[in-house]
């Protein structure tokens, strides 16, 4: 093993890296980092029951830091056949929610057991993955809100935030 004119040993293939050479196995030097901050972020979603239907709105800015950098950006999804999501929070943590969903979504489809999910369904599946992620501590930073009606039920409107509370009402924002 080589030195340093100092006498420290030579790791690596730069002669100003010191670090001890890394165990069997181990990928990294340095131990696994998580999120701290969300970067890429949008606020305002709201939902609204009325008779007959529910109503989704979001606006379409999503800020990078302080600064409103993206002036045109979708933060509603289409999800299953009877369900509508909108997103506040870091943006890139929604779309890997969006993944999970998708996936879900071609499960169930592949089942061909004539069921669908439905916005309780999603919702909940949200919350849990939410939950897990905050229990991990590495959680998603996003709130979200779940909409809609399937087949000749109800019309759901539900709340899911990045500690995966979830809950029913008539109005949300």
């Amino acid at each position: 093993q080589a030195t340093l004119p100092q006498g420290r040993p030579f790791c690596g293939t730069s002669p100003f890296t010191t670090r001890a050479p890394m165990a069997p196995g181990q990928y990294s030097a340095d131990p696994q980092q998580h999120t701290l901050q969300p970067i890429v972020t949008g606020a305002t979603v709201i939902g609204l029951k009325y008779n007959g239907g529910v109503l989704l709105a979001c606006d379409t800015l999503a800020s990078y830091g302080s600064q409103a950098r993206y002036k045109d950006v979708c933060r509603m999804k289409k999800v299953g056949d009877f369900t509508l999501i909108g997103a506040s929070g870091e943006y890139s943590d929604f779309q890997y929610i969006g993944k999970l969903l998708d996936e879900l979504d071609n499960e169930d489809y592949l089942f061909e057991d004539g069921c669908k999910m439905g916005p309780h369904e999603y919702s909940s599946y949200i919350g849990r993955v939410m939950y897990n992620r905050r229990s991990k501590f590495n959680p998603l930073y996003n709130q979200f809100v779940v909409v809609g009606k399937k087949k000749d039920g109800p019309t759901q409107l539900s709340f899911v935030d990045h500690q995966g509370t979830f809950f029913e009402e008539d109005y949300i924002a």
